[in-house]
């Protein structure tokens, strides 16, 4: 079984700080784990790309072109303006990882991590294209989120 774990993230530089301070929860709850980091930018500063990669040497960037994301519209309603086009990163992150890795974990910017995570290597998601958990336990705040979607 391969050791390593691989992490995405996709963003914009709205959060490009919470993937920063995410990336850092893992590292200093994992220092003993062979873990690796796939960013996805959209719309970030060369700047910024760097102070995201003085982080560690661990961290791939791949930048993603605007032309990638032009053909999906911006939700800009009520209900639902916290969805803008760099959230659609995430459906090109598989085509784009596609044979340099076997697997990956996604996670979302705002992501902390107290703990070690090697136990996900234990967890056989062979026989699925994808598993997923949801972003809360809570039944009542996931039934407020249906229904804000």
């Amino acid at each position: 079984m391969n050791s390593r774990i691989n992490i995405a993230y996709c963003t914009d530089s709205n959060y490009l700080e919470h993937v920063g301070v995410s990336i850092t929860s893992i590292m200093l709850n994992n220092m003993h784990n062979n873990i690796h980091f796939h960013v996805f930018l959209y719309d970030v500063s060369p700047k910024d790309q760097q102070k995201l990669q003085k982080i560690s040497p661990l961290i791939n960037i791949y930048i993603i072109p605007f032309e990638e994301l032009a053909k999906y519209k911006d939700h800009k309603s009520n209900k639902i303006t916290h969805i803008n086009r760099s959230m659609y990163i995430r459906l090109s992150v598989p085509k784009l990882l596609y044979g340099k890795i076997d697997k990956f974990i996604y996670l979302d910017a705002d992501t902390l991590c107290f703990s070690d995570i090697s136990p996900i290597l234990n967890i056989n998601i062979d026989s699925v294209i994808c598993a997923v958990t949801p972003d809360s336990l809570d039944k009542q705040n996931m039934l407020k989120n249906k229904e804000r979607l």
